[in-house]
């Protein structure tokens, strides 16, 4: 999904579908686009999609994102470990 702003690319997210799962594989937006609601809109639109296909949405996010990910609806199902470092395993 891609979110644009008078032409430009402003954000996109990526949902990878395996299984009988969908997860959020990646989620940026430009910073001159940040706190302007992006972030959010593009993973309400990730979770939409994924419903209508039947899937739930996961994340692996790194702590820091924890509390935006909380905001947009999802839970943490516990903890695992990314070659970034310690990670939330997120669902909605």
């Amino acid at each position: 999904m891609v979110a644009e702003i008078d032409g430009r690319i402003a954000g996109f997210a990526a949902v990878v579908q395996m299984e009988r799962k969908a997860e959020l594989d990646g989620l940026f937006v430009d910073p001159e686009f940040s706190r302007q609601g992006i972030g959010s809109a593009l993973v309400a639109e990730a979770v939409h999609e994924s419903r209508r296909q039947g899937f739930s949405l996961t994340v692996i996010a790194s702590p820091e994102a924890q509390v935006f990910y909380e905001k947009c609806g999802f839970t943490v199902e516990g903890d695992t470990e990314t070659r970034f470092g310690p990670a939330l395993i997120m669902s909605r």
